[in-house]
């Protein structure tokens, strides 16, 4: 038998076994190619982004048509679900600024859409709420919406409204922001708003110069302003607190000279120091919060963000604490404490968790800081207490998370435990040596057996007859 015979019969199975992965492998998609009429394979649409108001442009800055004392700016919808109703407000510097006209005759609503609300430059035309926000001066409150189920899909890029405005070109050095606080989108089923997925673009007015760092004056540019919320929903009477400490002045050599806060339910505050302040919201509200920063050009900028407040049930409380070992503890031992605390609120909450010795803080002891899910969610405490230089008696151990503002519930913020430091036994005075030790066991043990004897004795003598 020649070789080549001999290889052919031993490679055959393995060529075989080959071909058959190929058919079994690579045919299946081979066939889905070849074939033009096999069934496409369906691909998920990406999400799609969320809605943009924003105003353009953005920035005019000694616009050209600034000479004739007018300008126009238009606010235009990006990336818009289907609607059938939008309201926009834009507030505005009405001792720069007058409103000339409204235009919404293209509107991405089209000609069949009615006026929901008209309030413009404080003159209430339709729908305005005496004392609003909406029906003030500088402020342009408009919306409009499409009678029955019907909605309509916007382009990419669409029109809400056209504004025209006239300029005091008596007055130097003006400057206004142009600034979107109320805006919604809705189609009756869902609702797109500050709080609700939408951010808006802001823009502004400006023909006022600042120093330069290397010319005497370039146009100002307004700060940046921005602003977090802790407890973004708050509950009615608890205190919130908002934060503007990553805000800055955009203007060469400036400073911040203000921090105007509007809460939206009536009040605001206005100083130089209130980048970090509180509030406490007293009525159910979606509270449309505007912080207004001013450096020392004039120069300033808005920013709106919502505070959903609602009534929630609050209370963060101590579950367990304990003490190991707690008896007899000769000073010097370590000991170990562990503390829970429950957030048996309706809704998550941060805070802390202490564990001190009688009210003091334990040296080296930890700060346990957690952010807590509603209904039962727990976080623990450990810490060792390093008990030299204890004086021996019986200490209280205090497990501590500070009330929150608006608790409904403060009395198990705080539990107790425990622990008994004793004297040692002196060196000495009550130890014995192994042959003491040993020596006093014999005695004990003759001691006990004598008594058994004579106990036997007493006994026998009772019972004998008389």
């Amino acid at each position: 038998m020649d070789q080549s015979s001999i290889l052919s019969r031993r490679t055959r199975p393995i060529l075989t076994f080959t071909a058959f992965l190929f058919i079994m492998l690579v045919l299946p998609f081979a066939s889905h190619t070849i074939h033009s009429n096999a069934s496409p394979v369906s691909v998920q649409a990406a999400p799609t982004a969320s809605p943009v108001i924003r105003l353009s442009p953005a920035n005019v800055s000694v616009d050209p048509s600034r000479v004739n004392g007018t300008f126009s700016v238009s606010v235009i919808l990006v990336n818009s679900p289907p609607i059938n109703q939008w309201l926009a407000e834009v507030q505005y510097n009405y001792t720069v600024l007058k409103t000339a006209k409204i235009d919404y005759s293209n509107s991405v609503l089209g000609p069949d859409a009615q006026s929901l609300r008209n309030c413009i430059d404080g003159v209430p035309f339709q729908n305005c709420d005496s004392g609003s926000k909406g029906d003030q001066k500088g402020v342009i409150d408009v919306g409009l919406y499409i009678l029955g189920d019907v909605t309509v899909n916007p382009p990419p890029t669409a029109l809400l409204f056209k504004i025209d405005f006239n300029v005091s070109v008596s007055l130097p050095n003006l400057y206004s922001v142009l600034h979107l606080f109320g805006v919604e989108l809705d189609n009756g089923a869902l609702k797109y708003d500050l709080s609700n997925g939408l951010t808006t673009v802001d823009g502004y007015f400006n023909d006022t110069y600042c120093p330069g760092p290397s010319v005497s004056k370039v146009l100002c540019t307004p700060p940046s302003v921005d602003i977090s919320v802790s407890p973004l929903s708050p509950s009615v009477g608890r205190r919130v607190t908002f934060n503007a400490t990553t805000s800055s002045v955009t203007n060469y050599k400036a400073t911040i000279r203000s921090y105007l806060w509007t809460w939206g339910d009536g009040n605001s505050i206005d100083g130089t120091d209130l980048s970090l302040p509180t509030h406490t919201f007293t009525l159910v509200c979606n509270c449309s919060v505007t912080l207004t920063l001013t450096d020392s050009y004039g120069i300033y900028w808005s920013k709106t963000v919502v505070v959903s407040v609602h009534v929630f049930f609050v209370d963060l409380a101590i579950g367990d604490i304990s003490v190991s070992p707690a008896f007899n503890v000769y000073p010097g031992t370590p000991v170990q404490i562990t503390a829970a605390v429950i957030n048996n609120s309706t809704v998550p909450e941060n805070g802390s968790l202490t564990i001190n010795l009688e009210g003091k803080t334990i040296q080296g002891a930890p700060i346990k800081l957690f952010q807590l899910g509603a209904y039962k969610q727990v976080a623990t405490l450990t810490v060792t207490l390093d008990t030299s230089g204890l004086t021996p008696r019986v200490y209280r151990i205090d497990a501590v998370v500070p009330p929150l503002s608006g608790e409904n519930i403060t009395r198990n913020n705080i539990k107790s435990a425990h622990i008994q430091l004793i004297d040692p036994l002196l060196r000495g005075s009550l130890s014995l040596s192994l042959a003491e030790t040993t020596g006093l066991g014999i005695v004990v043990i003759a001691a006990v057996g004598f008594a058994l004897i004579r106990l036997r004795k007493k006994q026998s003598v009772l019972n004998e007859p008389l």
